[in-house]
């Protein structure tokens, strides 16, 4: 939604959480940039996933509307195996968010012991 700031978090395996106030991770994990004037996309990036759950998570920081609304729609494309012909896979996830400050569990990825790659 226009002038909305929903923040993307990623937790990864090693317990770090990756989100605008900490972009690159020890493990290699890297947020974009953080949009606070709605659309993003706002993403994160892992080259050589370490085996484990990452969890993502979505808050939404604020509205800077003025209409009477306050719900906005997030929108997620969860991307493993990017650019990996015959192995990537998308998965769309779609949920509305009611109020500032809402903290919503979009989804997780679990990389089992071999190397691969989450995009979120």
């Amino acid at each position: 939604t226009d002038m909305t700031d929903i923040d993307l978090h990623v937790l990864e395996p090693s317990g770090e959480k990756a989100y605008y106030s900490n972009p690159k991770t020890q493990i290699g994990g890297q947020v974009s940039r953080d949009f606070t004037q709605g659309y993003g996309p706002e993403e994160y990036m892992l080259k050589a996933a370490m085996p484990g759950q990452y969890k993502i998570t979505a808050k939404y920081y604020a509205s800077h509307r003025q209409d009477l609304s306050g719900a906005t729609t997030l929108l997620l494309r969860l991307t493993t195996d990017f650019g990996r012909p015959g192995k990537e896979a998308n998965q769309a996830v779609v949920l509305r968010l009611d109020s500032n400050k809402e903290i919503v569990d979009v989804g997780s990825i679990t990389i089992p012991g071999a190397t691969g790659t989450a995009t979120g």
